[in-house]
């Protein structure tokens, strides 16, 4: 999208969206006077994934991805977020957790809330086991699960205006239709009766095939940074009612216990 992204940000908040958030891979900070825009940008959230601490970590998980530019882009973007003095958008770097990293999380995680920036930690996605990622951390053998947070309370529009499953739909297996013929709420009523209420209902059997054999909604329980004063816009839509320190045993024990 180049520049024109923050056109479409500034947009967004034009016409009343109040909660955005922008995820990158922060490779291309250093170019085009991103760090500007993004500092002066509307967004409540600018969220970072750098999968590794050290460089040749980083690089072997990041494809063609530079660590050193990568980090210094990030570093700069802190240093002047400080200097400006403003509240928004918070910085968060973000820590999908996998074989090939996971024993430096520590380091990571202490390294970046040094420099003023928020930490997320969250197992590996699968996006939807359309694919060849598959995640260690999560369970693939439970019977157990819960009406997705992701397919319960977000819609995602890909760029030609389908709108299907969820963000990790990535390849639109399921099509609900497209923003060039309904209204946004129109296809939120549709996503509602073809997604949603099957997943509220707990009618396993008639949700889309995709989410039949999707795990990662498990990820739902990231680790955030415990505070005493939260920042209004700073957490997802699920924090509120997240179940701290996030754990598929205690969520079965729990339902086990209801049940009996």
């Amino acid at each position: 999208m180049g520049p024109e992204i923050w056109d479409r940000i500034d947009y967004a908040a034009a016409v009343g969206c109040k909660n955005l958030v922008l995820n990158s891979n922060g490779g291309l900070l250093l170019r085009q006077n991103h760090i500007d825009r993004i500092l002066r940008s509307p967004l409540k959230r600018f969220i970072i994934s750098i999968d590794g601490f050290k460089k040749e970590t980083y690089e072997k998980i990041r494809f063609r991805g530079k660590w050193d530019r990568t980090y210094s882009g990030v570093q700069e973007l802190l240093i002047r977020k400080e200097a400006s003095g403003s509240k928004y958008p918070l910085i968060i770097c973000q820590y999908s957790l996998m074989e090939e990293n996971e024993d430096e999380v520590d380091d990571y995680r202490r390294y970046w809330q040094e420099r003023g920036a928020e930490v997320k930690v969250r197992p590996k996605l699968e996006w939807t086991s359309v694919g060849s990622i598959k995640s260690s951390r999560l369970d693939h053998d439970t019977d157990f699960r819960i009406a997705c947070p992701w397919g319960n309370n977000t819609m995602a529009i890909h760029q030609d205006g389908t709108v299907v499953a969820c963000a990790v739909d990535w390849s639109g297996k399921v099509n609900i239709g497209n923003a060039s013929e309904f209204s946004v709420r129109d296809l939120w009523l549709r996503l509602g009766d073809h997604l949603r209420r099957p997943h509220r209902e707990h009618r396993w059997n008639d949700i889309p095939t995709l989410c039949k054999g999707c795990v990662d909604w498990q990820t739902a329980g990231a680790e955030y940074e415990e505070k005493d004063i939260i920042i209004d816009g700073s957490r997802p839509f699920w924090y509120e009612n997240k179940v701290t320190n996030f754990r598929i045993d205690a969520l079965k024990k729990t339902t086990n216990s209801i049940n009996k």
